[in-house]
């Protein structure tokens, strides 16, 4: 299921409150404009999790239903790699690059 593009993008699965503002802020409102961002260019600026809803935003995949988990009894460990975070000014060094392209 792809979405229409000029489907408001604080209507859009995974976009919350706070990228949808950061995405008003440049000026980009549909999921039209949305589509026409450099993949990289939005994960630089929002992190992976965005190629989520650019696969939504391009039909590339489906919406399935929420399905609750089925609690497990077992113990696991979990290793969390921490990656260096992005620097502000990288971010908006990217965002003003952006805006120059518009």
């Amino acid at each position: 299921m792809s979405f229409a593009q000029n489907t408001p993008i604080q209507f859009l699965p995974g976009i919350g409150v706070r990228t949808a503002h950061v995405l008003h802020e440049l000026d980009i409102h549909t999921a039209g404009q949305l589509a026409r961002i450099p993949e990289k260019m939005l994960i630089e600026l929002f992190g992976p999790s965005i190629r989520s809803v650019l696969m939504l935003v391009h039909g590339t995949t489906k919406t399935l239903p929420i399905m609750q988990k089925k609690f497990s009894p077992r113990v696991t460990v979990e290793t969390t790699h921490m990656r260096p975070k992005k620097t502000f000014f990288r971010r908006l060094q990217l965002a003003t690059q952006f805006i120059g392209m518009l």
